[in-house]
């Protein structure tokens, strides 16, 4: 007899329950989209709370098959460590606490990034940045195109300063597709 599983997958093969997570973070971002354009709030409350579920799915699994590969020969040169390197944003880090209270006091929908030199947000990093974040101080930026940027801070932690992330969803969805392929 074949046992059924719920979310997860045999060895070596791409877990149904993280692509389709990662699929509903899209469907999850249009509602949103379309929720807060049409000023529809209760359901853009209700939609990004959906949301930040998917997302912390998807950081979990991607992060947890990371930990474990890092322990495998090979690591240094392996696709899936070559496509958590993908870029998928900004990184301002560090900030100031001038930075983190301009940024805080923002309504929502006005996420952005104070003045200062940024570098490239890989996968990896947004991901971290999704674990770590202040769950109180997480902005946003969409139009009515198809543009649903997040802005996350992080505070200080392990010997990281505090940072200001910025990542568009649909480019951060087409990486984590790219690396839970790799699984």
């Amino acid at each position: 007899m074949k046992w059924p599983s719920f979310g997860v997958a045999p060895l070596g093969s791409i877990s149904r329950a993280l692509l389709g997570s990662i699929q509903d973070l899209g469907n999850a971002s249009v509602s949103f989209r379309r929720s807060w354009l049409a000023n529809d709030f209760p359901s853009a409350v209700a939609t990004s709370a959906e949301g930040f579920g998917y997302l912390d799915h998807i950081q979990n699994q991607l992060l947890r098959h990371r930990d474990e590969e890092r322990q495998k020969a090979g690591w240094e040169e392996s696709a899936y460590r070559l496509a958590l390197n993908v870029r998928v944003g900004e990184l301002l880090q560090p900030t100031s606490e001038d930075d983190k209270a301009q940024f805080a006091s923002r309504r929502p929908g006005k996420g952005y990034l104070p003045e200062g030199t940024t570098e490239p947000l890989s996968l990896n990093d947004a991901l971290d940045k999704i674990k770590q974040r202040a769950t109180s101080v997480v902005n946003f930026a969409v139009s009515s195109g198809d543009v649903h940027e997040l802005f996350i801070f992080t505070p200080e932690d392990m010997g990281k300063s505090a940072a200001i992330s910025k990542f568009d969803l649909e480019q951060f969805r087409g990486a984590c597709k790219a690396a839970a392929k790799l699984l």
